[in-house]
């Protein structure tokens, strides 16, 4: 890969979006995986920390406002895997939309940064966007004892409202970090240090939008008997399928399937990542809505003085990937440690060691 891009120095160091702001989303009409579906709010009422928003109390009227209908109308199921076309997504603002189709085959797609407010000026480590893209949770605090939090938007782009720490799920005792969700905003995942001071998978759920988290308890197939730690579940933005990069012999992606939202997930199968420098690991796998992009890291194992973020594309959810190529953002110093990418495709985060960056696709 071309230096002076994402060229990616760093030490290893694992570190670890209510408001209703969903409409109807316009549909691009190149892109049959993104036709607009119900109207779902995300997240419910949500705790304060003293050095995070302390005023949440209206945030959690207007989720119970629209926790009701979602409840009722938004996807508690989702079908299987097969054919071409992943689950359609939430409605919402927070996409680009229509003729605004964020195509990563091109050679000569750009980025550029934008402002998103506060919460990048710390660390945000292994944030991940949400269904509709109007939050960004991730890991914050202290490495040690850090939790899950979240940041909002309204808009594309838009900045973000101050952080809000998640109730329920969050251990002060445990490094819990990762979080990722599902578009009816009734399941969490992430990683958590809880279990034999080893990082294994954990779901916590609740049964309406407006309740705290409930206990997280394991997601057994995916920590499997050769696992040392599982690093970074992603769920996909449609819920079926999850990505994560467990230590298991070499640190590899790994993807999981399910029917269905009620379902554990099953065995993971390692992801074909073709064009990888010998003898790398691969981790922080993120995937757009409609399963055609994931972006990722590659790094030497255990040393980690080298990252260089990649990408993948390909025609459908089902179809094989394409050979990785570097991701074409230059990110102050070149030196970062995660990356995701937006359920369109359209925004990209990075951290470095002091701070989370936001970048949009330009259209060539």
């Amino acid at each position: 890969m071309r230096s002076g891009r994402l060229r990616l120095w760093s030490l290893l160091l694992i570190a670890p979006a209510a408001v209703a702001c969903f409409e109807d989303l316009p549909v691009a009409q190149d892109d049959p995986g993104r036709d607009a579906g119900p109207d779902v709010s995300l997240d419910g009422s949500a705790d304060s920390s003293p050095d995070v928003a302390s005023d949440v109390s209206a945030d959690a009227a207007s989720d119970a406002d629209a926790g009701s209908d979602a409840a009722a109308d938004g996807p508690t199921d989702a079908p299987g895997d097969s054919g071409s076309v992943a689950p359609a997504p939430v409605s919402t603002k927070c996409w680009r939309g229509a003729g605004q189709s964020c195509d990563w085959t091109v050679d000569k797609m750009t980025f550029r940064r934008v402002d998103t407010g506060d919460f990048t000026d710390a660390e945000a480590g292994n944030a991940t966007f949400s269904p509709d893209a109007c939050r960004i949770y991730f890991t914050s605090g202290a490495y040690s004892t850090s939790e899950i939090a979240y940041v909002e938007r309204s808009a594309p782009a838009g900045t973000f409202a101050p952080e809000v720490r998640i109730m329920g799920a969050n251990d002060p005792a445990f490094t819990d970090e990762s979080p990722s969700v599902t578009p009816d905003g009734l399941q969490l995942f992430f990683v958590s240090d809880r279990s034999e001071s080893k990082r294994k998978v954990f779901r916590s759920e609740r049964n309406d939008l407006t309740e705290p988290w409930g206990s997280a308890t394991e997601e057994p197939a995916l920590n499997f008997d050769t696992v040392v730690n599982a690093w970074e579940p992603r769920v996909a933005p449609h819920g079926l399928r999850l990505y994560y990069a467990p230590d298991a012999v070499e640190q590899q992606i790994r993807m999981a399937k399910r029917t269905s939202f009620s379902e554990p997930f099953g065995d993971p199968q390692l992801v074909n990542i073709v064009g990888k420098t010998e003898g790398f690991s691969t981790n922080r796998p993120s995937v757009s809505q409609d399963e055609r992009l994931l972006v990722g890291v590659q790094q030497p194992p255990l040393m980690g003085m080298m990252r260089e973020a990649f990408y993948m594309t390909r025609d459908d959810w089902n179809a094989p990937w394409s050979a990785i190529r570097e991701v074409p953002i230059n990110f102050g110093s070149g030196i970062a440690r995660d990356i995701a990418v937006s359920p369109d495709g359209c925004e990209v985060i990075v951290r470095d060691y002091s701070e989370a960056a936001m970048f949009e696709y330009v259209t060539p």
